[in-house]
């Protein structure tokens, strides 16, 4: 194998969180970088999202319990999870690798995991802020985790139990009424709570174009509207993306494409398992009670922003075809909206976007195998605003110093590689066994 050598340029496929901090982490560490996009800044699942950096809800998706919440709620459209009934047969594989990782022991595995890329986020975001005098500010005031009974904010207390052992500060107990009456008063006689300080939030929209402005600022060129229709290779090496507009020859390319992904790998000849889950988000302006705080109600799944302007209430996990809001569940959100905050002045239409969902609940940070310059920044699920800084770093770390860092291993794309080997043992063994 020859000698390493840092790359000079490099090409990012998408111009959301994730594809906007892998670039601003390469250009700092004296890579020329292009990101394209087939659409805008943020116009994917980044733009209409929470805003939230929470490393406490970094946990994986696959949780205990996931696998009975969705037999109970499937094909019930106004549930917060929803997967039609279309698109069932073609994601059984997929749901079966998902259901294995419903377990205690992997979720608390991914917890830890994902501690390393949530935290040291506070400090990249803050360094990145500091840069203009009018940077987009940010929310630092906490979370209140709650629900109508006790019950589910202690669920809450036990799924951050690594966390907590690691030493990060956490809350171990409920706030009484007076303690809530301090922070939240509109939460008292209605929830039960908990207050995370770790949390900050932005308006992602004008996060993402301070994002967009700092990358410009180190020499990255974003070129928006190139959609990928391709790639040249040669010797194992990615030497070239294909675009409508033109071809780029490139010494590295990360795909962060989010969903889309997928099929960008799988013409690199790599498995990615990532699928789209779409979320919700509504804009409301003037609720009968705007919160202080952000708040994730563990009973109804909603997580809430609030902003000068307006309040965003965010909420449900989407599977299927549709390409834009499905009306019944937009009015679903509203209903549990109005029965939290009353009614509202006005509101935006709803917006759905499309999250990148693997099956294990964990990003896919890393180099791509079978390839030599090739690497993946993806299946961030709803955590992209949370973990992206600290995943960029990790990522440009890789590229240019031709190490993975230690604390990137579970994120390794490589993991798809060894579960598809695993099945096809199974499937072969099935066959051995049916033919004696």
């Amino acid at each position: 194998m020859g000698r390493f050598q840092q790359p000079d340029t490099a090409v990012v496929v998408g111009a959301g969180v994730a594809g906007l901090w892998s670039a601003i982490a390469l250009a700092r560490r004296g890579v020329q970088v292009t990101v394209v996009d087939g659409g805008t800044v943020g116009s994917g699942a980044s733009w209409g999202n929470a805003g939230w950096l929470c490393p406490s809800q970094a946990g994986p998706l696959p949780e205990p319990g996931q696998v009975a919440y969705g037999l109970r709620s499937l094909g019930d459209r106004r549930s917060a999870l929803y997967m039609a009934p279309t698109s069932i047969p073609g994601m059984a594989l997929w749901l079966a690798a998902f259901a294995r990782r419903c377990n205690a022991r992997d979720y608390a595995a991914g917890v830890r995991a994902m501690s390393h890329l949530g935290y040291p986020s506070f400090a990249l975001v803050s360094a990145l802020l500091a840069e203009e005098e009018d940077a987009p500010a940010a929310e630092r005031s906490g979370l209140m985790v709650a629900a109508a009974e006790a019950e589910p904010v202690r669920a809450f207390l036990a799924a951050v139990a690594p966390l907590r052992e690691q030493g990060h500060e956490l809350p171990g107990r409920l706030l009484d009424d007076d303690e809530l009456g301090e922070l939240e008063p509109g939460l008292v006689g209605r929830a039960k709570a908990v207050h995370v300080a770790d949390h900050w939030q932005v308006d992602p929209a004008h996060f993402l174009a301070y994002l967009a402005r700092r990358a410009r600022a180190l020499g990255v060129e974003i070129r928006e509207r190139w959609e990928v229709s391709g790639f040249e290779l040669a010797g194992g090496r990615v030497r070239a993306v294909r675009c409508l507009n033109a071809t780029i020859e490139t010494d590295a390319l990360v795909v962060a494409a989010g969903p889309a992904s997928r099929g960008l790998a799988a013409e690199l000849g790599v498995h990615i398992p990532v699928i789209a889950g779409k979320g919700y988000s509504l804009d409301v302006v003037e609720p009968e009670w705007m919160p202080r705080h952000a708040l994730m109600y563990m009973d109804t799944h909603l997580a809430v922003s609030p902003y000068r302007d307006r309040l965003r209430i965010a909420g449900t996990m989407e599977f299927s075809r549709r390409r834009s809001p499905d009306p019944e569940r937009v009015r679903a959100l509203e209903d549990v909206a109005r029965d939290t905050f009353g009614d509202w002045r006005s509101a935006a239409p709803a917006w759905m976007g499309a999250r990148p969902i693997v099956p294990d609940g964990l990003p896919v940070v890393g180099r791509l195998p079978g390839l030599g310059n090739a690497y993946a920044a993806t299946g961030y699920s709803m955590l992209g605003m949370t973990i992206s800084a600290a995943s960029g770093e990790l990522l440009a770390e890789e590229i240019t110093s031709g190490r993975k860092p230690a604390i990137a291993g579970p994120f390794d794309p490589a993991r798809f590689s060894r579960l598809l080997r695993t099945i096809a043992r199974r499937r072969a063994g099935r066959r051995t066994t049916a033919a004696t």
